[in-house]
């Protein structure tokens, strides 16, 4: 099995507990695998890759289900990952196609 990176919150309690949150894998992360690329691009005008339409969709189901982003819906969420897979350099595209 691969390794994922996973964000965690540690939440100390008064009585020298904690509990802890493991997060959904950063957007950046998702992004790139997606893209199956290693980095994004340093200026925005660069196209390091593509991502499809349908792979953001999904990639905002994952984020979907954090606590931070259950109130928005997969359409805001897609919109919100078009712009920052933008900003990381891929180009949007329809639909991926698999050899020629």
């Amino acid at each position: 099995m691969p390794e994922i990176p996973l964000p965690v919150v540690v939440l100390p309690n008064k009585d020298r507990t904690f509990s802890f949150q493991v997060k959904s894998p950063t957007t950046t992360y998702l992004l790139k695998k997606c893209a199956g690329v290693e980095s994004g691009s340093a200026k925005k005008t660069d196209i390091v890759g593509e991502i499809s339409v349908q792979q953001l969709y999904e990639i905002a189901k994952v984020k979907q289900r954090d606590e931070n982003n259950q109130h928005l819906g997969l359409f805001e969420l897609t919109k919100t990952l078009t712009s920052v897979a933008r900003g990381m350099g891929f180009k949007i595209v329809k639909q991926n196609f698999v050899g020629k």
